[in-house]
This record gives C-alpha cells, structure tokens and sequence, in this order.
C-alpha cells in the first residue's frame, strides 16, 4: 500500500478557514499587538475580578483605589447637568464624560457611573495605547521587535506593578489602578492623547505623501483633547507643536490650531461662563479675584525648584532600588538619544526622547509630584518603556 496516498489530511472548518485566511494577512507586527491586546485586557479583568487577589483595604468589591478627585470631578459634572457649572480647580475633560453617563442614568453619587469610566479607561483607552505606543516605537525606531518588545512591557505593567509590590499591600492598591488605568480620573485620557499625538507625527515619518489639512487638525484635536483632560500636558504640547513648525513650517500651524481650538471650546466656554476669561484654568483662577494682579496669580503654580529636593528627600534617597532604576533610566535615555539621532535622525529622537521629556523635566519641579510620582509621571511612562526597550536592543546588537 502506498502509504503517501492514504494519509489524511487535516480538514479546515468552512467558517474557520476565512478567518485563518485573515488572520495570516495581517502583518507579523500587528498580529503581535493584537494579542498583547487581549493580553492586557485579560490582565486588567483578573484584577478587578479579584482572581488576581488585591488587598480589600484598597477596594470596595471590583472597584478599586482612586484618591478623591473623583469627587470634585462629579461634582461639577452634575453641576454641568444642572445648567449651573460650579468654579473647580480641575479641567473639563473628565467631568465632560462623567456628565454623559449622569445625564444618560441619573446617578446621585459617583460609584453611580464608576462603571463605564473605568471601561472606557481602563479596557477600551488602556487597549488602544498598546497599539499606538508599538505603532510609535516602530515608526520612530523601525525596528517591529522593539516595538513588539516595547508594547509587551506596557501590556504587562499592571501585572508587573501587582507583582513588584505585591509584599505591600497599601503601594499595591495604590499603584496598580494607576499603570492600568483602572479608575475614572482624568490622567488616563490625558496620557493616552499624548502617547496618540506622537504616534500621528511618528506616523507621518514614513508617509510617502505631505501630510493633509485633515491629519494636522486630527493632531490638534488629540493635542486639545489632552489639555483639556489635564492642563499640565501643555508642555508636551508645545514641544510638539514647536517640532511641527521647525519640521514643517508655520502653514500648518492654522491646522492645528483649528483642531486644537475646536477640542478646547467646551473649556473655554465654560471658563468664560465661572472665570471671564476663555484661557485659563482652575489652578490659575481658583482663588484670583478681579483685583488681583498677574503676578500674584503666577505666584499659585506649582512649580520651584526646591521641589526636587524634596522629591530627592522623600521618594527617592531612602529607597536604593529607586535611584538604581533612575540611573538605568538615565543611561538609557542618553544612548536612546546619541543612537536614533545617528541612526535615524533627529526627528525620531525628537519624537520618541524629547517628547516624555518635555512633560517629565518641567514637572519634577512641581509639588505634587513628591506627593505621587507615578501618578503624575504616567503621560512620560509609555515612552520610557520604548526608550528603555529600544536601548537593549541596541546593547543586544553591540555585544
């Protein structure tokens, strides 16, 4: 008997086959992130269901630590509902979503809505930033295996969070809803902007066209979008929005900036409406009154450089582990630097280093940031783990 002839051949489901078909269509790099997708999304499901067990201190059921500006977000969200906006210090970005859901359920309190923001948050934003940050590590490096390495360290951060301090429970609870987005406060939207800005402009580094009228205004509306959910992104802004004019030339700043006005205009309405003026923010204006000068008003921000001596004193000094990732940090930045300028230019440099940096250096000299630095490092993390991935690859190759 000849045996080549009789053995079987293994048979494809009709409806399978299509899908396989698809599937082996798809590029090698976008396959990757689609599974680091569900990876992340599994991940973040076993820690509100409590399969990966987090510390009942630190949770209320599914839902899990947030810190308390919740509340002053829901308050004037209901006061956006009433037609009668209350004056907080926050921006609008956030209350906005929070007004849909109260508008669509007539919820009184905030565990009311908690629901959908941390859907949206944590599953459908913290999904998407691993596509865009592989997309933005592939178009600033073009390397797909950095890019799938980079993707696969934010995918699992909140499982290496839970891990890292899992010794801990108060920085458990503390940290892990923060890296995976896992509350209904305004950062994650805001980080996600920010990490989707740089992926426009690191997309159109290889775009065999000049960039449309239609992608600067997407870009300024992303940009909009992330200071109006957090006012503090505006460094990043303005880096981003000095790159395209140096890169690109003033033209396109009237795009942009059409873009950018049109996400702002619900800010700037409401800041008419509570401050009398359209450019501003609660942090600036909370406490000014008419006769109070520019100056004094400048005297509220955050920032002074004592803070870093604080933020040395209290988070880092006492804790070795720190300052050693620090210095790993640090010398990955300085190579990421010196090898995407020389390698790739200094457009990609600009891109995936000055970007976080831009946002990060300005503020570690702010007071908040000795009170939570993870909190308000998170728009730069993304863009630290690609920088860090990307050096390894790079030490990888050089031995």
């Amino acid at each position: 008997m000849d045996l080549s002839t009789s053995t079987a051949q293994p048979q494809t489901h009709p409806f399978a086959a299509p899908l396989i078909r698809r599937w082996q269509s798809i590029s090698r790099l976008h396959r990757g992130l689609i599974l680091l997708v569900t990876l992340r999304l599994v991940i973040v499901l076993l820690i509100m269901l409590n399969v990966l067990v987090m510390p009942p201190q630190m949770r209320r059921g599914w839902y899990l630590h947030h810190g308390g500006d919740q509340e002053i977000m829901f308050r004037l969200a209901h006061s956006l509902v009433d037609g009668h906006p209350t004056r907080e210090v926050i921006g609008l970005g956030q209350p906005m979503v929070m007004a849909l859901f109260i508008w669509l359920t007539g919820a009184q309190d905030y565990f009311g809505i908690v629901v959908p923001l941390v859907l949206i948050n944590g599953f459908v934003l913290g999904g998407l930033s691993v596509v865009v940050l592989g997309l933005l590590t592939k178009h600033t490096t073009k390397d797909e295996t950095t890019a799938l390495w980079a993707a696969a360290i934010w995918a699992v951060a909140p499982l290496l969070v839970y891990l890292i301090f899992h010794s801990s429970w108060r920085w458990q609870g503390f940290y892990v809803p923060k890296i995976g987005w896992l509350n209904g406060l305004s950062d994650p939207p805001a980080a996600f902007f920010a990490l989707l800005s740089v992926a426009i402009l690191a997309g159109l580094l290889d775009a065999p066209m000049a960039p449309s009228r239609h992608q600067w205004m997407a870009l300024g509306l992303s940009l909009g979008a992330a200071v109006v959910f957090r006012v503090h992104l505006l460094f990043i802004v303005v880096f981003l929005v000095g790159y395209c004019l140096v890169v690109y030339g003033p033209k396109v700043l009237l795009w942009i900036g059409i873009g950018g006005l049109l996400a702002y205009l619900p800010q700037a309405i409401y800041n008419l409406v509570v401050f009398q003026t359209p450019f501003t923010t609660g942090y600036l204006s909370a406490a000014a009154s008419s006769d109070t000068t520019v100056s004094e008003v400048l005297t509220t921000l955050p920032f002074h450089p004592k803070h870093l001596l604080d933020l040395w004193a209290l988070q880092i000094a006492p804790h070795p582990v720190v300052i050693i990732g620090l210095l790993v940090i640090s010398a990955a930045v300085v190579m990421s630097t010196v090898s995407l300028w020389k390698r790739r230019g200094w457009k990609e440099a600009a891109l995936l280093v000055g970007a976080p940096l831009s946002y990060l250096l300005p503020m570690l000299t702010a007071w908040p940031v000795v009170l939570d630095p993870i909190r308000f490092s998170l728009p730069a993390i993304p863009f630290l783990i690609a920088v860090v991935a990307y050096s390894v690859a790079r030490l990888r190759q050089m031995l």
